[in-house]
């Protein structure tokens, strides 16, 4: 399931505001958060990737591998991560906020 996860990511962003109403436009307003969230499904084997041990890490360049980074990769960039099965399907949501904006930026 992680090496497709780049290749089926189809995410909806959106501007997030605690108790506001109105048009947002393109930008978020200064202060407030950007929330991407991502889900990815498929009926494959039952796999949890929030359960997934951490990688270990390689002694050496020579004993390093190639790959098997994926899970490790969406938990270092997703600020949640959360797995369910439901009806024989995985699924999988990622949530990724960006910090909000500064009046200087």
């Amino acid at each position: 399931m992680p090496e497709r996860v780049p290749a089926r990511l189809g995410p909806h962003a959106e501007p997030v505001r605690s108790g506001a109403d109105g048009d947002l436009g393109d930008q978020p307003p200064v202060g407030l958060e950007r929330l991407l969230v991502a889900r990815i499904e498929d009926n494959g084997q039952q796999f949890d990737p929030t359960r997934a041990p951490p990688p270990v890490s390689a002694r050496s360049l020579e004993e390093a591998k190639v790959g098997e980074l994926g899970i490790h990769l969406m938990r270092s960039f997703a600020t949640g991560m959360d797995y369910e099965r439901r009806d024989g399907r995985n699924r999988l949501t990622l949530r990724f906020v960006e910090p909000p904006l500064s009046a200087a930026e």
